[in-house]
């Protein structure tokens, strides 16, 4: 269910309707919504401020020295991964078989 509110400076939540659930306590989430007085951002606002943050983010990155990581290395980091998954589902399927080979044989001792 999406409902809208005011945050008061109380720092209360005001709701905009009732709201049709049990009484008792609920959760949620709770984000920030877009001012109508200032606008929405068009497709290509949003990208350039992307772009622009991206640029910001970069520069502060080798100012301080990082070095991202090269194609290469990512990849091997994929592989690795997906070596480690395949070998535990292998380990997977062998517990399964075990667990389905005891109960087709009971142990008899």
């Amino acid at each position: 269910m999406a409902i809208r509110g005011t945050l008061k400076s109380d720092r209360i939540l005001e709701l905009d309707e009732g709201v049709e659930l049990p009484l008792g306590r609920v959760h949620g989430w709770v984000e920030t919504e877009a001012d109508p007085e200032e606008g929405v951002l068009s497709g290509p606002e949003r990208a350039a401020r992307f772009r622009a943050f991206m640029a910001e983010l970069r520069a502060e990155q080798q100012a301080r020295g990082h070095k991202p990581r090269t194609a290469e290395e990512i990849d091997a980091e994929i592989d690795a991964f997906r070596d480690e998954a395949e070998q535990e589902l292998r380990e997977l399927g062998e517990l399964q078989a075990a667990a389905h080979q005891g109960v087709r044989e009971p142990n008899a001792g």
